[in-house]
Parts: C-alpha cells; sequence; structure tokens
C-alpha cells in the first residue's frame, strides 16, 4: 500500500458524519464559541496533534492543532471558522440535524461546520498515517469569521502565517482563487427631537425621515471604482440593517418624541481591483452632497470597529479580498488532486456566488499567504451532500500529502 492509498484509508465517511454532527451541535453564535473550540481542541489532541487554545478574546479562543516536521520544508494551514450565521425566521428545525435524500442538514453545516470537519479528517488522516512530515500541518478552527475573520486576523497579527492555506468554505468543490474583499459602517444621522404635540411651534428634524435621503442616494450609488470584466456584480453594497429613535441609546419606548437618531448598517463588497478606501470616499462624497442640498440632514460614516459593538455586533476590521495565481503550487495541487478524487476536471475560473463571499483566506493572504478556498458545501442549502463531504476531506488529505509529505 503506498501513501496515497494510506492516506485515503484513514477517512471514513461515517467517522466524518459524525464529527460534523458533533460540531453542528455546538450553538456557536459568534461571542459563543468557546464550548466549540475546546471540543475541537479535545477532538484534535486525542488525534495525535499538539494543540493550543489562542484567546483572541475573553472566552472566545482559536483551536489550533500542530503537526510539527524535523524539516524545514513549506507549511500548510487549513482555516475553518466555528461561529454560525443567525437563524433565518422561515428556518423551522434549526438543530435537528439528520440525513435526508443523501444530505446532512442542520444550521450552520453549510457555513462551515461540515468544512470543518473535512479539513480536520484530512490532517487527522496525516497524522494516522504516519508519513513522514518535510512540513507543518496546521489546523485552525478559528472564532468570529462572520465579524471580518476576527481569529484569523488575531492569528496572522500573532506571527501564525503558513505558507499556504486552503480554507474550505462553501463551493461545492469549486477552487476559489479569487473573491471580494468586504467592510462594514454604520452611517449615523442625527436630528433634533421634539415633543409631537408641539412640532407645529418648535423646529423638529426627524433623524428617521432623514434617512430616507441617505439610504435612496445609497441604493442610486455609482460607485467610481475600476470594475473587473470577471467580477461584474463589484463593488455592490447592501443596506442590512436599521435602528432609529429617541438618543444615541435608540429609545423606542416614546414615539411621541421625534426620533433624533438614526443608523444603518451597511455591507460593501469591493473587486480586488481596489481598496475599501476609495469605496468609502464614494460614499462620503455621496452624504456630502445630500448634506449640501439639505442643510438640516446631518450624516456622518463610522468605520470598523464602530460595528463591532452592541447591537451590532458586525465586523471589527475590513476584510481584504483574494487574488491568487492559478500557477501557485498549492492551486494546482488541489486542482490535481480534485481531479484524482473525482474524476473530473474542477472549475478553477470565478464563480458566483463564490467570487462575491469574503473569508479568512484574504486574512491570510493579506499576510503573505497562498491561500484559497474549497469547500463541501454552497451558499445555498444549509446542508452538505455526503459524497462532497467526504471527496472534499480526501482532496485535502491528499493535497496535505502533497505539500508536506516527506515521501
Amino acid at each position: 500500500m503506498n501513501w496515497t492509498e494510506r492516506v485515503l484509508a484513514e477517512i471514513d465517511l461515517n467517522e466524518l458524519i459524525d464529527l460534523t454532527k458533533k460540531l453542528q451541535s455546538f450553538r456557536s453564535f459568534s461571542g459563543e464559541e468557546q464550548e466549540v473550540a475546546e471540543f475541537m481542541a479535545d477532538w484534535m489532541a486525542n488525534n495525535g496533534f499538539e494543540v493550543q487554545l489562542q484567546e483572541v478574546e475573553p472566552n472566545r479562543p482559536n483551536a489550533l492543532g500542530f503537526l510539527h516536521s524535523a524539516k524545514d520544508g513549506p507549511s500548510l494551514m487549513f482555516n475553518g471558522h466555528l461561529d454560525v450565521d443567525p437563524i433565518p425566521m422561515e428556518y423551522e428545525r434549526p438543530w435537528d440535524c439528520h440525513i435526508e435524500n443523501d444530505r446532512l442538514i442542520g444550521h450552520g453545516i453549510s457555513n462551515m461546520k461540515a468544512g470543518v470537519a473535512a479539513m480536520s479528517m484530512a490532517a487527522a488522516a496525516i497524522r494516522r498515517s504516519e508519513v513522514p512530515l518535510k512540513g507543518d500541518i496546521i489546523v485552525a478552527g478559528v472564532v468570529g469569521e462572520l465579524q471580518a475573520g476576527v481569529g484569523t486576523h488575531f492569528l496572522v497579527q500573532s506571527g501564525l502565517v503558513p505558507d499556504m492555506a486552503v480554507v474550505p468554505e462553501p463551493t461545492e468543490l469549486r477552487v476559489c482563487t479569487v473573491h471580494a474583499g468586504v467592510n462594514n459602517i454604520l452611517i449615523h444621522v442625527r436630528g433634533e427631537s421634539g415633543w409631537a404635540g408641539s412640532t407645529m411651534m418648535y423646529k423638529s428634524v426627524n433623524a428617521i425621515e432623514k434617512m430616507y435621503k441617505v439610504i435612496d442616494g445609497l441604493s442610486n450609488l455609482d460607485f467610481s471604482i475600476k470594475r473587473r470584466e470577471d467580477l461584474p456584480h463589484l463593488p455592490r453594497l447592501n443596506l442590512g440593517a436599521i435602528l432609529g429613535g429617541f438618543t444615541e441609546q435608540y429609545k423606542i419606548n416614546r414615539p411621541a418624541f421625534v426620533p433624533d437618531c438614526c443608523t444603518i448598517a451597511v455591507d460593501i463588497r469591493i473587486p480586488p481591483s481596489t481598496t475599501h478606501e476609495e469605496a468609502i470616499k464614494d460614499i462620503q462624497e455621496l452624504l456630502d452632497r445630500l448634506m449640501e442640498e439639505d442643510p438640516d440632514l446631518k450624516a456622518e460614516i463610522e468605520l470598523p470597529p464602530g460595528a463591532y459593538r452592541k447591537p451590532w455586533q458586525a465586523m471589527k476590521v475590513p476584510m481584504p479580498p483574494l487574488d491568487t495565481p492559478h500557477s501557485e503550487p498549492i492551486v494546482q495541487s488541489v486542482a490535481a488532486h480534485h481531479e484524482y478524487i473525482t474524476g473530473e476536471k474542477p472549475h478553477i475560473n470565478i464563480e458566483i456566488p463564490d467570487a462575491y463571499q469574503g473569508t479568512d483566506a484574504g486574512h491570510l493572504a493579506a499576510a503573505g499567504t497562498k491561500a484559497l478556498v474549497y469547500g463541501p458545501t454552497d451558499n445555498v442549502y444549509d446542508g452538505v451532500i455526503l459524497d462532497h463531504l467526504l471527496k472534499c476531506s480526501q482532496v485535502l488529505a491528499l493535497t496535505a500529502l502533497e505539500i508536506c509529505g516527506g515521501v
């Protein structure tokens, strides 16, 4: 039995399903990842990894597992986030993890507990096969990717920067080498309060009504940013949340008072060919024009980490874009092993909506890592096709074997 066969023999679908279910059972919303991080650290320790819980913020650790080599070969990181998205209102049984039509279904599996399970099992297969290593393999279960990747940002700032990385976010087994940069900002409008019974006598400025103009302007904003033909829908923005009321606490228990504070949270996505600063400049110029047209409109932008505080709890830092050349060894390795496992050539060209997501691959790339995104799930269904889960783990394992295996 050669090394490829030995490594693949260590990946069992039933074990993968069990690990995915266990990871999914933790209700690890952003800021509540400690229990799942501790579970993942224990699992890696039981599988022969050197383990570290790296505290990013109080009670928010990254779970890091290391397979060290005595040689100075290239290092490879598998990076997956442990936090899950909020639950949509129409989701009837989010925590009822079950198999239906060859798909494992449950909240958080798509983004991205299945990817975390696949990458963890891939690295464990390398460890179990006892293949000699020429480079380090790192498994990183990180916190707060949904808040701009605070866990991975902290990780690279601490000096842990691998040579190469694969982030198994949702791509449905497509190789994603390009994705958007993402930023979250707040836009505040300040008004002048007054009692509703006296507004005919004294001036007041309704901040919510003034925000209408800002929202209308943003909805029709034509960015001056240089565009890429292969990313036709970038840049783009989304008005994701709004709060308005009395005082900066947005008090809503006295609608008899004119609201003097209104805030919107805006998600901005840019192509790799531009910068977050250029997008902000266009928005600021829009606000300046609106305020010149209406002297009663007072609007201001608050940049990250403004949106990170309660009640928003959104992005702490901007998320860099990704643009990794196809010629990089990590891209070639994942592509070759995808073809070996599936019998089909992988999609490496830009896919939509894959390229419009932001991922921790952006932070890794900005720190100097050659990174890509390749995962078993998609952005539509909150689950994973079992065959994709298995094949993703197999592809990642053979990629690690080629990059870091000393054979």
